[in-house]
C-alpha cells in the first residue's frame, strides 16, 4: 500500500495526550463524616469491582485509539499498490452531428449523461479531467477527484455548430499514437474519418445509425458577362438506404422578410450525390437561403446561408503611347459582372507604360525616366534568368512568372521597403510592389513589345492580379463559410477595428485583418467606416451529415470503480466512535 499524503502520519502524535487522559488518575478529596459505617460498605463494593472498572476503561481507550488511527490513516490517503488506475481524460464530442435527435434526446445529451455516470462512479478514487472537441479541443475542467466538480463541468457543455476534426485530439507522436500517461475516453457518435484520427484512445460510441439528408456543399456566384445572372451550386448527401424526393427552397432575404425565389425538386440517392448547378436570372445581390424541405434527425445541415456579392468594378485608366493592348486587357475583365472598368476620368488605378503616374495606385511596365518607384535606372540586362523570391504572393498566384522572357529589363534600384517578388540571378528587381507616402505601385521591369508580352496569355492575368492586389481584392469573401473558419476582413489593416454583428443580435468588435468568430450558423455582418459586408455560415460537412456510424466500433474498456481505503477507514472510525458512545451512555446510566 502507498500513501498519497504521508505528511499526515504526524497526526499519530496526538495519541499521546489521548492515552494520558485515560491513564490520568483523579485523586479524591478528603471530607469529614459522622457515619463512617455507611461509606465503609461502599468502599468494599468498589474494591470488588475495581478490576472490571480498569478493564472497561482500557476497552474504551482501545476503541478511541482505533478510531483515531483510522482517521489519521484516512488523512494520509492510502492507495493499494496493485491498483493501477490511471487518470482519465473525458473528451465529449460536441460537434454538429451530436445535435442529431436520438429518441427523446440528442446524442450530446446522451454523451453528457454517460460521462456524468463515469464521473460519479469514480467515487473520488481517481482523478479525471473533462474537455470538448469539435474543430478544436477545449478543456472545461482541470484534473480533479471531485465528482461534483466533474459533473458540473459536464452539465455546462453546450452543442457546437462546428464539424469534428479528429486531428484536434491531444498528445500524439509522429505515428499518430496517443502518448499520454492517462486514459483518453472519447464520447462520440463516430461521425468522423477514423483514418485521420490518432490511435490509442478509447471510443465510447453514442447513438445508432440514422437516416438523414443534408447539404454538404454550396456556392453562389454571378456569371461573368451575364445581366444579373447568377449561378447556384450545391451538393447533397444522404444516409437513407433508398432514394428520397425532396424540394430545395431557394429564398432571398429582403430586410425582415424572406422571399421565395425558386423551388427545385430533387431526387436524392443514398451517399454523396452529384453536384447540381442551376442558373438564376435577374438575381439581386444580398443574402440567400437554400433549404431542403425535409424533417430529419439533424436539421442544421438542411440549410445553407449564402451571400451573393457584386462588388463595383475597379475604375482603371491607361497612360501609354500604345494604349490598344492595355485597353483590351482591361476590357477582357469588364462587363456587367466584371471586376475592372476602363475609364478616362477619376480612375482608382492607372495602368502605365514607360512613365510614372501621380495616381494613388499604379501598375507600371517598362520603367523609364525618373520616378519615386525606382532609382539608378541604367542599361538593359542581357540573358535574364528570373528567380521567384515570394512564391505564395497573391500577385503571382495565378501565373508562372518564371516562364516570361524578360527582354528589355533594365538595371534599377527598388525603393526602400519594396516587396521584390521576382528578381534576376544578379538581384535586379523584375516584379515588385512598392509603397511611398500612402501610394502603391506594381512595377514590371520588362519591355512588353520586345518580350511579346502583349501576345501572351499571362499579360491580362498579370494585369488583373496586380489590379486586385492593389485594390485589396485578391482574397474575395466566399459565398458561405463553415463554422470556425478564419475569415479575411476586406480592406482591413492590423490596427483596424470592425464591428461584427452575428446571429441572435450578438455584437463584437474585431481588431485586425482576420477573425475566427464564426461559431453559429446564420448570417453575420461586418461594419466599418460606412462599409458593410455580409457573411454566411453553414454546416456543409459530409461526415456530420452522414449519421451512419455503423462501421465505427466501440473500443472502450471497463473502468475501475469502488471506494478508496480512506473511505472505509472513515466509516470504521464513525462506527467505533458510535459504539463507544453507546457503551459510555450505558456506564453512566447504570
Amino acid at each position: 500500500m502507498t500513501f498519497a499524503s504521508p505528511i499526515f502520519f504526524w497526526s499519530f502524535l496526538a495519541l499521546a495526550p489521548l492515552i494520558a487522559i485515560y491513564l490520568l488518575k483523579v485523586r479524591p478529596r478528603r471530607k469529614p463524616t459522622t457515619a463512617f459505617f455507611l461509606w465503609e460498605k461502599i468502599f468494599q463494593e468498589k474494591r470488588a469491582s475495581s478490576l472490571m472498572h480498569r478493564l472497561r476503561d482500557l476497552l474504551s481507550l482501545l476503541m478511541m485509539a482505533l478510531a483515531f488511527c483510522a482517521v489519521c490513516l484516512a488523512l494520509a490517503q492510502p492507495r493499494w499498490t496493485n491498483d493501477n488506475r490511471k487518470d482519465l481524460l473525458l473528451i465529449i464530442d460536441n460537434s454538429a452531428s451530436m445535435s442529431a435527435q436520438e429518441g427523446l434526446s440528442t446524442r450530446l445529451e446522451q454523451a453528457k449523461s454517460r460521462a456524468a455516470q463515469i464521473a460519479q462512479g469514480l467515487d473520488g478514487t481517481q482523478r479525471a479531467a473533462v474537455a470538448t472537441v469539435a474543430r478544436d479541443l477545449r478543456y472545461v475542467s482541470h484534473l480533479t477527484d471531485n465528482p461534483r466538480e466533474l459533473v458540473a463541468a459536464i452539465e455546462a457543455i453546450q452543442p457546437s455548430d462546428e464539424a469534428l476534426q479528429p486531428q484536434s485530439l491531444p498528445l500524439v507522436d509522429e505515428n499518430r499514437q496517443f502518448t499520454g500517461d492517462y486514459r483518453l475516453l472519447l464520447l462520440s457518435d463516430g461521425c468522423f474519418d477514423r483514418d485521420a484520427a490518432p490511435t490509442g484512445f478509447e471510443l465510447i460510441k453514442i447513438g445508432q445509425p440514422q437516416k438523414n439528408i443534408g447539404l454538404v456543399a454550396a456556392d453562389l456566384q454571378y456569371v461573368p458577362g451575364g445581366q444579373l445572372q447568377m449561378s447556384c451550386y450545391f451538393q447533397v448527401a444522404s444516409s437513407f438506404t433508398e432514394g428520397v424526393d425532396v424540394d430545395l427552397l431557394l429564398s432571398r432575404e429582403n430586410g425582415d422578410t424572406t422571399q421565395l425565389v425558386k423551388v427545385i425538386p430533387l431526387s436524392i440517392e443514398p451517399g454523396i450525390n452529384e453536384p447540381v448547378v442551376l442558373a438564376i436570372e435577374n438575381a439581386e445581390p444580398g443574402r440567400w437561403i437554400a433549404k431542403l424541405d425535409i424533417e430529419d434527425p439533424l436539421s442544421d445541415d438542411n440549410t445553407a446561408y449564402l451571400c451573393a456579392r457584386r462588388p463595383p468594378p475597379i475604375p482603371i485608366s491607361v497612360e501609354s503611347d500604345d494604349q490598344f493592348f492595355f485597353q483590351q486587357c482591361v476590357l477582357a475583365f469588364s462587363g456587367d459582372a466584371g471586376l475592372l472598368s476602363l475609364v478616362e476620368e477619376s480612375p482608382k488605378l492607372v495602368l502605365a507604360k514607360a512613365q510614372s503616374s501621380d495616381a494613388e495606385q499604379t501598375i507600371v511596365f517598362q520603367p523609364a525616366g525618373n520616378s519615386t518607384w525606382w532609382s539608378e535606372l541604367s542599361d538593359e540586362i542581357d540573358d535574364v534568368v528570373p528567380r521567384v523570391l515570394i512564391e505564395d504572393h497573391p500577385l503571382i498566384r495565378h501565373f508562372d512568372p518564371a516562364s516570361i522572357v524578360y527582354l528589355g529589363a533594365r538595371r534599377l534600384q527598388a525603393p526602400p521597403g519594396a516587396q521584390i517578388l521576382v528578381a534576376s540571378d544578379d538581384d535586379v528587381p523584375l516584379i515588385y510592389v512598392a509603397n511611398q507616402s500612402g501610394k502603391q505601385a506594381v512595377v514590371v521591369n520588362i519591355d512588353p513589345i520586345a518580350a511579346e508580352l502583349y501576345f501572351s496569355a499571362w499579360f491580362p492575368v498579370l494585369v488583373h492580379s496586380a489590379a486586385l492586389h492593389l485594390a485589396g481584392r485578391e482574397d474575395p469573401l466566399l459565398a458561405t463559410y463553415t463554422a470556425g473558419t478564419l475569415v479575411q476582413i476586406p480592406e482591413a489593416e492590423e490596427a483596424t477595428t470592425s464591428q461584427l454583428n452575428g446571429p441572435h443580435d450578438t455584437k463584437t468588435e474585431v481588431v485586425g485583418t482576420t477573425f475566427d468568430g464564426l461559431d453559429q450558423l446564420g448570417f453575420y455582418q461586418i461594419k466599418r467606416e460606412g462599409s458593410e459586408w455580409d457573411i454566411g455560415c453553414s454546416l456543409l460537412a459530409r461526415q456530420e451529415t452522414l449519421l451512419d456510424n455503423e462501421q465505427v466500433p466501440d473500443t472502450s474498456e471497463p473502468i475501475s470503480r469502488g471506494s478508496s481505503p480512506a473511505q472505509w477507514l472513515t466509516i470504521l472510525a464513525l462506527v467505533v466512535v458510535t459504539a463507544e458512545s453507546v457503551l459510555y451512555h450505558r456506564r453512566k446510566v447504570g
